[in-house]
């Protein structure tokens, strides 16, 4: 029998290793997009879409393709020292493949055509957690990851208020996007599997929206905090935790298709 140190570190260094890639894209394209090319509204570039068998990312960086293909949030990121530009990526496979299959097949691609080598750490961060409130408003989807997840956001026939529109996403999903908007990470403390829908006013400050003399980052906390409330949900702000975290050993630039 192996000496229970040896078992302990073989178990850490197991723990560390990024998941096995086995699926792959059977045609792929990966295009530098030069700052001119960038599309002229701040709401078109960072977008990835999936759908049974293609994955399409238009105008993303290196970290936003990370964190997708991990699904992980990218405050969980860290290691990135340079700027290693904006991408347009596109992956197609014979077959229908939900959309952590397509993840997989993007962690498979980092690491052919972006040389991606990374491990995983426990580090102990500053977070926020998602909590249940009260009156909470999402529905069970019966869709399943195969299915096209969606989120809207437009102004309501109700003065003053805002109508939010979500198909198919998981508390996950919903904690990767909060902390994309804010400077701390966002864990989800509400213990809900599965995915989710809903349809839902909730009433915002117009006026601070529209006032330019406030932050934007100011304005979309505010804003999330009051989506959240009309969810039923809650944000904790301040604690420290101990949270997994992807380390970039290695990353470069790739050569153009």
């Amino acid at each position: 029998m192996k000496p229970v140190w040896l078992l302990s570190i073989a178990a850490i260094a197991l723990a560390q290793e990024p998941p096995r890639v086995t699926r792959q894209f059977d045609v792929a394209s990966v295009k530098a997009v030069q700052p001119g090319d960038l599309p002229p509204s701040p709401v078109a570039p960072n977008q990835i879409t999936t759908e049974p068998g293609r994955l399409r990312a238009q105008s993303v960086s290196i970290d936003a393709l990370i964190a997708y293909a991990y699904d992980v949030q990218p405050s969980r990121i860290v290691g990135l020292k340079s700027d290693l530009g904006i991408f347009d990526v596109e992956g197609k496979a014979e077959g229908s493949y939900s959309r952590a299959e397509l993840c997989e097949m993007l962690q498979g691609l980092l690491t052919e055509r972006f040389g991606l080598k990374l491990h995983r750490e426990i580090r102990e961060m500053r977070v926020g957690r998602l909590m249940i409130g009260k009156d909470l408003k999402l529905r069970a989807s019966e869709l399943t990851e195969a299915d096209p997840h969606g989120f809207t956001l437009h102004t309501s026939e109700r003065p003053g208020f805002l109508k939010a529109k979500a198909s198919a996403i998981s508390l996950q999903w919903l904690t990767n996007d909060l902390s994309a908007h804010r400077s701390t990470l966002v864990v989800d403390g509400t213990g809900l599997k599965g995915l989710y829908e809903f349809d839902v006013d909730f009433e915002v400050d117009m006026a601070e929206m529209r006032d330019k003399s406030v932050p934007v980052r100011d304005a979309a906390n505010h804003l999330w905090e009051e989506l959240l409330s009309g969810l039923g949900l809650k944000l904790q702000n301040g604690r420290k935790e101990r949270v997994e975290v992807l380390v970039i050993d290695r990353v470069e630039r790739p050569e153009p298709n």
